[in-house]
Formats: structure tokens, C-alpha cells, sequence
């Protein structure tokens, strides 16, 4: 990680975050989580990564409903 991390390769951080489809990818809905979850990453499926600021995979996560 740290040899990718060197070439200018990063993972998108997706904890608590809102969903964004500039980074994310939307793969599951969870309802019932409340209105503060609404919107927001509950869980990711797939690290997504970065390199130089463009996406190169996208995170698969779990959204609020």
C-alpha cells in the first residue's frame, strides 16, 4: 500500500460520509436507519481509489434510506 500510496494512489474514505456520486456507488439501501443516516455511507462493499485526484474505481458502499 505504501508503493501505491508513493505514486500518488489513495483510498477513498467513505466512514460516516455523505454519499457522492463524484466517488461512490450506490450498491444496497438500508431503510430504517433514522433521519441523521439518511443519506450517508452506512457500510462500504468495495474500497475505492484515487490517483492524482481522478477516480479510478469507485467505492461500492451502502447508502441510508
Amino acid at each position: 500500500m505504501k508503493t501505491l500510496e508513493s505514486l500518488g494512489v489513495k483510498k477513498i474514505d467513505t466512514d460516516g460520509k455523505d454519499f457522492d456520486v463524484d466517488y461512490h456507488e450506490a450498491v444496497a439501501m438500508v431503510p430504517g436507519m433514522g433521519d441523521d443516516k439518511k443519506g450517508k455511507v452506512i457500510d462500504c462493499v468495495q474500497a475505492g481509489y484515487m490517483l492524482n485526484d481522478r477516480v479510478i474505481r469507485h467505492a461500492k458502499v451502502a447508502v441510508g434510506q
